[in-house]
């Protein structure tokens, strides 16, 4: 007999366990690399362009251009579509927008046959960051350049309530060179010596701005309509100034001052609109319309003034160039899915207008217009197999262009990939 046992209850708290890990920042998909800007501690407190620096086949110049493999020869798209803000005024543009608003970047280096084949050497497909539950979320960035740049700023929002998908994002920037000199000084030894004096300055600034609007409706569980909006305009300007003085044999026998001034304000806008039908009976079946508008103006003024002349044959000058392009484009494409397969077909219509009218003033005026058009039927197929460790895709496109207007040509181009 032990007699009573008395039991008492009792609790132990353990320490709060946390569970961490890290995502790759690069993966290799089927045709392309993609980079994870979420995974990218910087991105917190970077903007797109400085985070571009880190993708796997694109770098930067001395002035910042954006090169694919070392060539200027690609296109940028945002969410899959090509953004005519990101064309004409791409380092602007990225250099304004935060790297937080971005969930990755995706590099196209051998495109598709889903893809346009115009000869360009890839494709940068920047894929922004959505809302996934109902409310709100923003993002402001800003940035300030020293010595040569400027202040920036930048900014999205984005907002979700029950079917309804909104992202805006908005940015600007100011940028601007410092004064630089230059000084030349030249003897020339001979039967007639001559020296050469020259002295010059140069300065530059700029001013861009941007909007972007994303819009979705989810009308049931296989429609959903949507809508892509870009704005931009930026303007530039260049002042330079040079003093010229040729002396020999104690005399001058040439000299000038020279003035040039350079400006170049441009605007481009364009609109996409989809819509897309899905399958209830089998997930990942759709068909997608979508219309496209794009308009693009660009002008530049150049003065170019002399003043003093002393034995200087040239006289001032005005030149003035107003370029403009305008696009429409008709799209359908088709996704199916069987098993490990992947279907993709579809056909396109591109109806573009190209204009430009020069004209140039100094002793005479000379002028010049110019238009062209540019029509565009192409029509692909593109199939794919993905196993667990490995992938296979192929495809093929056809286009028939037509241009017209003061030059006339016909091709037909069959591009497999």
């Amino acid at each position: 007999d032990i007699g009573t046992l008395f039991i008492n209850s009792g609790a132990n708290h353990l320490k709060e366990v946390e569970v961490t890990g890290s995502k790759p920042l690069v993966k290799q998909e089927i045709d392309r690399l993609v980079y994870d800007v979420q995974a990218d501690p910087d991105s917190r407190s970077s903007n797109v362009l400085e985070i571009m620096r880190k993708v796997p086949f694109v770098s930067l110049d001395a002035e910042e251009n954006i090169l694919l493999k070392n060539n200027a020869s690609f296109k940028i798209f945002i969410n899959d579509k090509p953004s005519g803000m990101l064309e004409h005024n791409a380092k602007e543009v990225l250099r304004s927008m935060p790297a937080s608003t971005i969930e990755k970047i995706q590099v196209i280096t051998n495109p598709p046959a889903k893809y346009d084949a115009e000869g360009f050497a890839g494709i940068i497909n920047i894929i922004t960051s959505k809302q996934a539950a109902n409310g709100y979320k923003g993002t402001l960035n800003l940035n300030k350049n020293l010595p040569a740049g400027g202040p920036g700023a930048g900014a999205s929002i984005s907002f979700k309530a029950s079917k309804l998908v909104v992202s805006v994002f908005s940015g600007g920037s100011l940028f601007r060179t410092p004064t630089t000199t230059s000084f030349l000084f030249r003897n020339a030894t001979g039967s007639n010596p001559t020296t050469l004096s020259q002295q010059g300055s140069r300065r530059s600034k700029g001013r861009t701005g941007y909007l972007g609007a994303d819009l979705s409706y989810e009308i049931n569980n296989v429609q959903l309509l949507s809508a892509q909006v870009n704005v931009s305009a930026r303007k530039n300007s260049e002042f330079a100034f040079q003093q010229s003085e040729l002396n020999g044999a104690g005399e001058l026998l040439q000299g000038y001052q020279l003035q040039n001034d350079y400006n170049n304000p441009s605007n481009n806008v364009d609109l996409t609109l989809n819509y897309q039908v899905g399958s209830n009976a089998k997930k990942g079946k759709a068909f997608t319309f979508s219309y496209r508008y794009a308009n693009y103006e660009d002008n530049s003024h150049n003065t170019l003034k002399f003043t003093e002349r002393s034995n200087y044959p040239y006289s001032d000058f005005f030149q003035e160039n107003q370029a403009g392009a305008n696009e429409h484009t008709l799209q359908v494409d088709y996704i199916d899915k069987f098993n490990k397969w992947d279907l993709e077909s579809g056909a396109k219509t591109i109806l573009r207008n190209n204009s430009s009218y020069y004209n140039y003033t100094t002793t005479a005026y000379i002028s010049n217009d110019f238009s062209l058009s540019q029509n565009v039927l192409s029509a692909y197929t593109s199939l794919a197999f993905t196993n667990k460790n490995w992938g296979l895709k192929g495809g093929l496109r056809a286009e028939q262009t037509f241009v017209g207007g003061d030059a006339s040509q016909e091709y037909l181009h069959i591009v497999p990939s």
